[in-house]
């Protein structure tokens, strides 16, 4: 995600793109993106083809109901043995603006691991989004 201010209209519905960048190969990234749900609500969400450049099989589990406002994402290559690498959409999230007011969207518990089961740095950048 960038870090940049989107504007969206009350009952307008967006997607957020989730982008990963690595020289090393991923073959896990789960995280946690976290929203203020009076502001937002969570539609549905979707993997992106960041992990399955090659062809490769993705598990992709979402669970964006058990907590309001924390969107929950396991996704990785069902073949352990390669990783992704280069830069692409590892998942898109779409939302529904509720009420007027601002929120962040914010990367949570991000974490990412390559074929060896070696845990990989993560940075992350979230974005504001205002509702008019």
């Amino acid at each position: 995600m960038t870090s940049s201010l989107t504007e969206v209209a009350i009952n307008q519905t967006f997607t957020a793109e989730i982008v990963a960048s690595s020289d090393a190969g991923v073959v896990d990234a789960p995280f946690h993106l976290l929203f203020d749900p009076a502001v937002l609500e969570f539609l549905d969400a979707t993997q992106g083809e960041f992990l399955g450049e090659d062809g490769s099989s993705i598990i992709f589990i979402v669970n964006g109901r058990a907590r309001p406002g924390d969107v929950a994402i396991g996704i990785g290559r069902a073949n352990r043995e390669q990783g992704a690498s280069g830069t692409g959409v590892l998942a898109r999230i779409r939302f529904s603006a509720l009420a007027p007011g601002e929120t962040y969207l914010r990367l949570d518990r991000s974490v990412a691991w390559d074929a060896g089961g070696n845990r990989m740095e993560v940075s992350t950048v979230g974005v504001a989004v205002a509702v008019r």
